[in-house]
Order: C-alpha cells, then sequence, then structure tokens
C-alpha cells in the first residue's frame, strides 16, 4: 500500500522522496546520497519503550529491520511498522556499529552501578551468550570477534554465540 507524508511544504510526496530530501541535507553528491540509502536500516520502537515522560531515546532502545526501496516509492521493512509507530533511520557504518555496542555496554554498567548504589547490586554474570547480526562481524569491521572481544572488556566472562538474522522473541507490547 503507498501512503504519503507531507513535506516541509506541505505538499505529499512518498515516505521514500521525503526520506530523500532529508539525505540530501547532510550528502556532498548523489553518489554519497545513494550510498546513505543503501546502507539504511530501520530502527522500530517498540511500545514497551515508549518514552511517556518525555525522556530522550537514544539508539539502542530501538530495533533495527533491514530496509529495501522499491520503484513506486515505498518502503520495504522486514518487520511489521503500525501507523504512528516511531521509527528512526539508521545507517550501518563500521563507525556507527562501534558505537552503538559501546553505548549498550556502557548501559549495562551504568545499570550495574546505579544498582549497587542503591544498596540492590545485580549478582555477578558468570557467562554470556552473544547472537550477532550477520551484517556484523569480518564484513562489517575487517578483523575477526570484534563484538565479543569488545564485550568481554566490558563483562569478564567466558563468551558463546553466534551470527543471526533476525530475532527469536517478539518484545512485548
Amino acid at each position: 500500500r503507498t501512503s504519503t507524508v507531507r513535506d516541509d511544504a506541505g505538499r505529499a510526496v512518498t515516505p521514500v522522496e521525503a526520506l530523500k530530501t532529508e539525505l540530501r541535507k547532510v550528502s556532498k553528491d548523489d553518489a554519497e546520497m545513494m550510498q546513505l540509502l543503501r546502507n539504511m536500516a530501520l530502527g522500530l520502537m517498540p511500545d514497551v519503550l515508549r518514552a511517556s515522560d518525555g525522556a530522550q531515546l537514544e539508539p539502542h532502545d530501538f530495533l533495527i529491520r533491514g530496509m529495501a526501496l522499491d520503484r513506486s516509492g515505498c518502503m520495504v521493512v522486514g518487520d511489521s511498522v503500525r501507523v504512528g509507530q516511531r521509527i528512526r533511520f539508521m545507517v550501518r557504518d563500521r563507525e556507527g556499529a562501534q558505537q552503538d555496542l559501546i553505548s549498550h555496554c556502557l548501559a549495562y554498567k551504568r545499570r550495574q552501578l546505579s544498582a549497587s548504589m542503591s544498596g540492590q547490586p545485580q549478582p555477578q554474570a558468570f557467562g554470556m551468550l552473544l547472537f550477532s547480526c550477520n551484517g556484523r562481524g569480518m564484513n562489517l569491521y575487517d578483523e575477526p570477534s570484534f563484538d565479543s572481544r569488545t564485550l568481554a572488556s566490558y563483562v569478564p566472562v567466558p563468551c558463546a554465540g553466534f551470527m543471526c538474522n533476525g530475532r527469536y522473541l517478539r518484545p512485548r507490547s
């Protein structure tokens, strides 16, 4: 189903045209814009993470889903998107992936510290399972085991896991 959105001038445009307009503002040229579009993914905010108190959402608050553009100006997303659901466009790149991973690690350490400071320390982890996205690994970082080595530097326990695509559990809404 094709839908339209309103651009800054109030004209009805396809979502893809609206996205291209925004990308033109940050791209040097059409080649760079097309590179951004090829590496684009869509972040979906689950209802359980809805920020009702006006809190600023962080990149790790979104579930990242694959996205493609078709010739009719529609976006094809690898998940169901509801009308009114909050989304964020994400670009997959090495630096962004590294920052995202470190952001998750720091959030984990902050939760541990906060619990400890409030007198309710969390039990120590004795191991970790890592199910990393197929889009990561050697193809993204040009080095082996980047994700597992980074996680181990924040949570120094044995790590096991594998590369995969998708999820095994849908967040509760």
